[in-house]
């Protein structure tokens, strides 16, 4: 379940600015904190399921800087910082792998450098830099941050003594590409001209990467995107502004195409990554600007649709990725600009629906995806609006009036929030299996159920039939459940709250040696997917569509029945899941992945023996990568291991102790707080939650749930 927050001004005179909260509904949308000023909530930034923004009042040379959980209680002024003469210098909040950074001016000219773990007490200043130093194009690479900072680029790892000078040379349009850092500079050392560069964060690693005008000359890259780990970008040279491509080697800088010969180029612009296939809005000298898309080759490189028919332009902007759906905004000639989709089809290229009527435009922005669909601002011919769109011109609605747009800032931001979330309210339920089949589902808020939120759901399929996990496999931001019966046969239940909305038996079948291990998002495209492990030990993926396999495969690598997939989780913080496995003496490893490929991991230095069985992942201490929950078989201790990649780099063992007849079922946000929590069942039924904060228990958040529905009841792995 995604929230999206946003700026809305009441009608009226003495308005107040007003913070709200949307799930994409109209009952779910609603205000959350007032501010009695004529500023307003500027720069939303999200970091897993918390909030910052930035308050700046007209009447104050402040900005402030808040946080929120998305509830009234846990809006809250972290920092109150004056930033003098740069009105704009806190303007660029950035996700460091769960941490937020920001650079400020302090109000007498110095330029610093802060960070934040969404308290007071953690949100510190990094370093000062003195006056007329302030860091610009922020962006997080593994976890340290890269900036410009007087026309250098430096580097932080979050303390005064790692924030040093990577190399003396001025970087813009800094893009991660998975790992390695690329960006436009000019040098002065190298005497090139404004060109590509590359660097693994030292000096000698810091080099051009082709000299595409040679000399002093400029080909001025820009519009830099990550497409499955090839760099395409738009450079000028004596062809005009073309579409080039980049492996990161001088005779891997290629131009793709040229679909318009002459000095003028295609002039590609608005470069989006959609599945792995690049599109784009470009120039071909016959049809105007209009969208096109690359597979990195001059064949594949096609007009996608002549929206706005001959020689005039559609010119498509606004290019968003909606779980493998693209949606942009373009004008036809006959509605004015307005929100299109497209699936990468002429025929699949339409607009979705003309929000002002006729020639005029409601000229969407700030397209973000929510639950399965988009929300943005547009004007509906009486004022600016929120709208959710599902895709369909039915399916397109209103939310909120009299919202404030700022295109230059970000203003709508988007929290995901808990796995395990039936009824979409941001907590983490529990699902569970009768041993005669039979499906519950109890709907939480922390350690309570919620009045008449515990039903017995669907028809029983009978005790052949075993509950695997949960996963969102239409991306409607509720969980669904995924069901595999004695014979192999897989079936998925898409869920809205204890409601069976849709979903069945999906056609393939492999077989009774293969066992459904857990899902995980291995596409990153917002469905989940299905791990497979083979009685051999061999592993597969099944990526999904709702019931519909649309990719995957078996991997390439088989470990051998010595070790079992103990579940999925992002180790590595890429957008992807990735593999758990643990051998029979105990050994972890993590295989992380890219769709069905293995793209690193290995086993983990720490060996905890066969008497510690690794019971799944989850984000104990919030930094947006996942963790190894583990239990000791005999005693019933547990631990946590706090991971980056394949380094543990934090936790231990939880004080408390259980003891034996205490089973580790599985992990889940009961309390909404962006910490994973854990969730227990004893032998004789009864289930218990213990919320965490890293390998702390948090005082009151230990709870016996009050109901306890028997030994025959098991509750699943969510």
């Amino acid at each position: 379940m995604a929230l999206s927050y946003f700026d809305a001004t009441p009608d009226g005179p003495n308005s107040v600015q007003q913070l709200s909260v949307s799930d994409g509904t109209a009952s779910g949308t609603h205000v959350i904190a007032s501010f009695i000023d004529t500023g307003a909530p500027l720069d939303l930034t999200t970091i897993g399921s918390r909030l910052f923004f930035l308050f700046s009042p007209d009447t104050s040379p402040e900005e402030l800087l808040w946080t929120s959980d998305g509830t009234a209680a846990g809006t809250v002024l972290l920092q109150d910082i004056v930033v003098g003469s740069v009105p704009d210098a806190l303007f660029e909040l950035t996700d460091v792998d769960g941490e937020l950074y920001f650079p400020i001016n302090d109000g007498a000219g110095g330029g610093e450098l802060w960070k934040s773990d969404g308290t007071q007490a953690g949100t510190v200043m990094v370093e000062n830099f003195g006056a007329g130093s302030i860091p610009g194009d922020l962006t997080n690479v593994n976890g340290a941050l890269y900036f410009d900072l007087n026309n250098q680029l430096w580097k932080s790892d979050g303390t005064a003594a790692g924030t040093v000078m990577v190399s003396d040379i001025s970087p813009s349009d800094l893009t991660n590409v998975n790992g390695t850092l690329y960006f436009s500079a000019d040098s002065v050392v190298s005497g090139s001209g404004d060109e590509l560069w590359k660097t693994d964060g030292t000096a000698a690693g810091t080099f051009l990467v082709d000299d595409i005008v040679p000399g002093a000359g400029s080909s001025y890259p820009s519009y830099l995107t990550n497409v499955n780990g090839t760099l395409y970008f738009s450079a000028q040279n004596a062809d005009g502004l073309q579409l080039w491509k980049s492996n990161g080697t001088a005779a891997g800088t290629v131009m793709v195409t040229d679909i318009n010969p002459g000095p003028l180029g295609m002039k590609p612009t608005d470069l989006t990554n959609v599945n792995g296939t690049l599109y784009f809005n470009a120039y071909d000298g016959v049809h105007g600007y209009e969208l096109w898309k690359s597979n990195g080759t001059a064949a594949g490189t096609v007009m996608v649709k002549d929206i706005w028919p001959g020689s005039n332009e559609s010119n498509p902007q606004n290019l968003t990725d909606v779980d493998g759906t693209l949606y942009f905004t373009a004008n036809d000639g006959a509605h004015g600009v307005e929100l299109w989709k497209s699936d990468g089809t002429a025929a699949g290229t339409t607009m979705v629906k003309d929000i002002d009527p006729g020639a005029g435009s409601s000229s969407p922005s700030d397209i973000v995806a929510v639950n399965g669909g988009v929300e943005f601002y547009a004007y509906d011919g009486s004022g600016e609006r929120l709208f959710f769109s599902n895709g369909t011109a039915a399916g397109t609605v209103e939310l909120a009036q009299n919202v404030s747009v700022d295109s230059d800032l970000p203003s709508i931001g988007v929290t995901q929030t808990a796995n395990g979330d039936f009824n979409g309210d941001s907590f983490s339920d529990i699902l569970w299996q009768n041993a005669n089949g039979q499906a519950d589902i109890w709907e939480l808020d922390g350690t309570s159920q919620i009045a008449g939120g515990s039903q017995l759901v669907g028809p029983n399929p009978g005790p052949s039939w075993s509950e695997i996990g949960t996963g969102d496999f239409n991306g409607d931001g509720h969980s669904d459940i995924l069901w595999q019966s004695a014979g192999g046969s897989v079936a998925i239940w898409e869920m809205d709250g204890t409601n069976v909305t849709g979903g069945g038996t999906v056609s393939s079948n492999p077989g009774s040696t293969w066992k459904a291990v857990g899902t995980g998002d291995f596409n990153d495209d917002g469905r989940s997917d299905i791990l497979w492990q083979n009685a051999s030990g061999q592993a597969a993926i099944w990526e999904m569509n709702g019931t519909n396999v649309i990719g995957g495969g078996t991997l390439s690598a088989n470990p051998g029945p010595s070790w079992k997939a103990v579940g999925t989780g992002d180790f590595n913080g890429d957008g992807h899941s990735d593999i758990l496995w643990q051998n029979a003496d105990g050994q972890v490893a993590i295989w992380e992945m890219n769709g069905n490929t293995i793209v690193g991991g290995g086993d983990l230095s720490l060996n905890a023996g066969p008497g510690w069985k690794a019971i799944g992942t989850g984000d104990f201490n919030g930094d947006g990568r996942s963790d190894i929950l583990l239990q000791n078989t005999s005693s019933g201790q547990v631990a946590i291991w706090e991971m980056n990649g394949t380094s543990v780099i934090g936790g231990g063992i939880v004080s408390s102790d259980p003891g034996p007849n205490w089973h580790a079922m599985g992990t889940g946000d009961f309390n909404g707080d962006g910490f994973s929590d854990i969730l227990w069942q004893n032998v004789n039924g009864q289930a218990a939650i213990w919320e965490m904060n890293g390998t702390t228990q948090i005082p009151g958040g230990t709870q016996i749930l009050a109901s306890n529905p028997g030994p025959s009841w098991h509750a699943v792995k969510t």
